[in-house]
C-alpha cells in the first residue's frame, strides 16, 4: 500500500528495506547503492528555478544564482552536474518539504527555490500563486525519472517485467497521456501533499 512521508524519510525507509519502491526519481550513484532502478523511465521531469515574479532575473547560466540565497528540499537530486555546482558554488538552505520552501520564497526569506517543474507548477496552481512565483527558463536539468526498488525488497525481481510494461506504455503514448491528464487536474491535488 502507498505511504506519503517526507522525501528524506522515504529515502531512509527504502535504504532500510521498510518500503519496497520509490516512484519517479533520478538515478544517482549514491542512490544506486541502495536502489535498483528501472531501465526505462516513467516520465520527463524538468528541474526549474522558481523565483518571485517581481524579483525574477534573466537566467542564462547557473552563475547568475551565485549572489542569491536559494532553497532545496532535503534529499532532492537534480542531475546534469547541477547537484555538484549547487554544493560547491551556491548558497543553499535545505529543508524537509516543498511547501515550506515555497512559503520562504513567497515571503522573501530565500531568493529562489530549485525543484521539479511539474511539482512546482502544481503547488502554484493549488496555492493560487501562479501570478506571484514563476519558473525560470532554461531548466537546470531535463533528465527523466525512474522507479527505484529497495535492494532489500523481495519485489526487486519484478523489475524486468516492469521494464517491459514501461516500454510498452511509452511506445503507445499512455505515459504521455497520463502526464497530460495529471497536469490538467493539478488543482485537485491537496496542498497537504507538499508538507505542513
Amino acid at each position: 500500500r502507498p505511504v506519503i512521508v517526507p522525501w528524506a524519510r522515504a529515502q531512509r525507509m527504502a535504504q532500510e528495506g521498510e518500503i519496497d519502491l520509490l516512484v519517479n526519481l533520478r538515478i544517482t550513484p549514491e542512490r544506486s547503492e541502495w536502489l535498483q532502478f528501472s531501465k526505462n523511465p516513467t516520465f520527463p521531469n524538468p528541474i526549474a528555478v522558481f523565483m518571485r515574479r517581481d524579483k525574477a532575473i534573466p537566467f542564462e547560466s547557473w552563475n547568475e544564482l551565485k549572489s542569491l540565497r536559494g532553497g532545496v528540499t532535503i534529499g532532492d537530486a537534480f542531475g546534469n552536474r547541477f547537484d555538484y555546482y549547487l554544493k560547491t558554488s551556491l548558497k543553499i538552505e535545505a529543508i524537509p518539504n516543498p511547501y515550506s520552501n515555497f512559503r520562504k520564497l513567497d515571503s522573501g526569506r530565500i531568493d529562489y527555490f530549485v525543484t521539479g517543474y511539474y511539482m512546482g507548477m502544481t503547488w502554484l496552481a493549488n496555492a493560487k500563486k501562479q501570478d506571484v512565483i514563476v519558473p525560470l527558463k532554461p531548466f537546470v536539468s531535463e533528465n527523466p525519472i525512474h522507479l527505484g526498488f529497495s535492494r532489500r525488497s523481495p519485489h526487486v525481481a519484478l523489475l524486468p517485467e516492469i521494464d517491459r510494461k514501461l516500454a510498452r506504455l511509452a511506445a503507445d503514448g499512455t505515459l504521455a497521456r497520463i502526464l497530460d491528464e495529471q497536469i490538467k487536474s493539478a488543482e485537485k491535488i491537496p496542498l497537504a501533499v507538499f508538507g505542513p
